[in-house]
């Protein structure tokens, strides 16, 4: 069995630049890996339409997984599994193009992937200042 626990692996950037798929719940961990231009896949059982009413509305995240998630949600193992394997397809063929669905949220999540990040932020800051660099 692969370890992948805290204390084996501590930090979480070195497991998610070496994974060719992320399977997530709705945390924001999904977002982060949306960066990488590789697939994601939710699995969030506790979401699933045969749970009481009371329970549901405690677990409901803010917003719903299947618009901010790139890739499909899956509410039970089964779907988990065929999510899976079509999304290991896509990881191994170099350069394929993102779904309509992954390309839309990569854009409207990720304004910009580039190394100037930090220059805009603070740029904008000195603009909020009133100063410029």
């Amino acid at each position: 069995a692969l370890d992948l626990s805290p204390h084996r692996h501590p930090a979480l950037p070195p497991v998610l630049r070496a994974a060719d798929v992320l399977v997530t719940d709705h945390s924001g961990l999904g977002l982060d890996f949306l960066v990488t231009g590789r697939p994601v896949v939710g699995f969030a059982p506790n979401l699933a339409p045969d749970l009481a009413p009371a329970a549901e509305a405690i677990l409901d995240p803010i917003l719903d997984p299947g618009h901010v998630l790139p890739g499909p949600v899956c509410r039970d193992a089964a779907s988990l599994v065929q999510a899976l394997g079509h999304a290991l397809e896509q990881a191994i063929e170099p350069g394929a193009t993102p779904s309509p669905h992954y390309a839309r949220v990569r854009d409207l999540l990720l304004d910009r992937v580039d190394a100037d990040s930090t220059a805009r932020v603070l740029a904008r800051l000195d603009a909020v200042r009133g100063r410029t660099r």
